[in-house]
Parts: structure tokens; C-alpha cells; sequence
């Protein structure tokens, strides 16, 4: 569903079952040289995708598919990765090899799994090397869960050393993600040292709802590359 949504097209199938997802998939603008993909992604042999079935292969090589997708802008490889929650410790080796390549890592919490040792373990450590993070919370009852989600992002912030470049409320609604059409609700962070310079003829970040493609697609992505490396 968010990977759908950052892709700005039907990519993957909705489910309400728990994925099998055990290698990842990168989406690459339609101009982007996709020989440049091993020398980013060390670790992995790069494959290009041509079914669905070839992410949930139960096989020990770290493998990584891509394909084109003419709705991904130019500057952003949009990945879906395994879960890294998962009791599988191969997603986990997985997980470590991608985090070490990237630029920006979605975190996808539920009312639950922010508070989850796993995904704080794995969060931790790319706050350790000061790697921008996004917060989405996923499967929100809304109006209810308003007044929650802060007490959430405090406790996942707070252990994980975390800094959220933006935060999203995502309402659930089967229909709504199965069609595409879920609403990404903006919340206001204190961190703004990468955000991109407020537009005039945008709504502030806390007006819902919002593109999370063209809120990625803006971040300076120099700065992001600076502290990574640093860290």
C-alpha cells in the first residue's frame, strides 16, 4: 500500500494476509541507467524482475529485482524490502545490506509494531548513522486515534534516537488501499534541516492530505547524502 502510493501507480497487490516478501524490489525512473544497480546496492545480485513470485523465492542468495516505472520521478529508486520484524533472520541480513545503501528509510508502524524490539533495534541503528527517516503510521482509526499517535512517535522516538524527517497518518480502509486511493494525513515534526522550502502554493505539511512521492522527491537529497556519510 505505501509502496504504491511512493510509486505513484498499482505496482503491488493489496493484501489483508501477512507478506512473504523475502527479497526486495526497486523501481527505477524510466532514464535511469539500471547498470549503476550493483555498484549501489553491494551485496546483492541484481535481477531484473518479471514475476510476482520471484520476491517470495525461499533461496540463500541476497537477491534484488528492479524494474522500470514511468511514475517514479527521476531523482528517487523507490525499494519494497521484507519485513524486517519478521522471525526469518535472512530479512534481517537483508534489511541490514539495504539500510547501508539508502538515502531515506520509510518506517511503517502499526499501533502495535512502533513499540516492537525488532524494528527499534533496526531504527537505532540507522539513527546511530544519522540516516533520514520517515514515520508512517499505517492502519489508523480515525478521529480516535488522534489523540494516540503522539504518544506513539514519543516512545518510538524517544528509543530509538530517531528524528523523523515527516510523519503520516494513514486511515484504515481495506477499500480505499485496494483501490489506490488512500489519503496520506501530514503531521507537524520539529525537525526541519532537510525539509524542502515551504511552497506558497502548497498547504503546510499538517493539511491533509499529502503525496508522499512529492514530499520525498523534495528533500535535498545532498544534505541527506553528507550526513549518512558522516554518520
Amino acid at each position: 500500500m505505501v509502496f504504491n502510493h511512493i510509486a505513484g501507480d498499482t505496482v503491488s497487490a493489496t493484501s489483508p494476509l501477512a507478506s512473504g516478501t523475502r527479497h526486495p524490489l526497486c523501481l527505477v525512473p524510466e532514464s535511469f541507467d539500471s547498470r549503476r544497480l550493483e555498484s549501489i546496492f553491494d551485496g546483492f545480485l541484481v535481477t531484473p524482475w518479471s514475476r510476482p513470485e520471484q520476491t517470495l523465492e525461499d533461496v540463500p542468495e541476497h537477491l534484488l529485482f528492479w524494474r522500470t516505472c514511468h511514475s517514479v520521478p527521476k531523482n528517487l529508486l523507490v525499494l519494497d524490502s521484507p519485513d524486517i520484524d519478521s522471525d526469518a533472520r535472512v530479512n534481517w541480513d537483508r534489511a541490514e545490506w539495504l539500510r547501508r545503501s539508502a538515502d531515506v528509510l520509510i518506517a511503517v508502524l502499526t499501533q502495535q509494531k512502533y513499540n516492537d524490539a525488532a524494528v527499534k533495534q533496526f531504527f537505532r541503528r540507522a539513527a546511530d548513522e544519522d540516516l533520514a527517516t520517515i514515520v508512517v503510521f499505517n492502519q489508523c482509526q480515525l478521529p480516535e486515534d488522534e489523540q494516540y499517535w503522539p504518544l506513539w512517535l514519543d516512545t518510538f522516538v524517544n528509543e530509538t534516537g530517531t528524528d523523523p524527517e515527516f510523519v503520516y497518518l494513514v486511515q484504515y480502509d481495506r477499500l480505499a488501499a485496494e483501490s489506490g486511493q488512500l489519503e496520506f494525513l501530514g503531521r507537524h515534526t520539529n525537525n526541519a534541516s532537510t525539509k524542502p522550502d515551504p511552497d506558497p502554493d502548497q498547504p503546510p505539511a499538517s493539511d491533509p492530505p499529502r503525496s508522499l512521492q512529492q514530499d520525498l522527491s523534495s528533500l535535498r537529497f545532498e544534505t541527506l547524502k553528507f550526513r549518512s556519510l558522516r554518520g
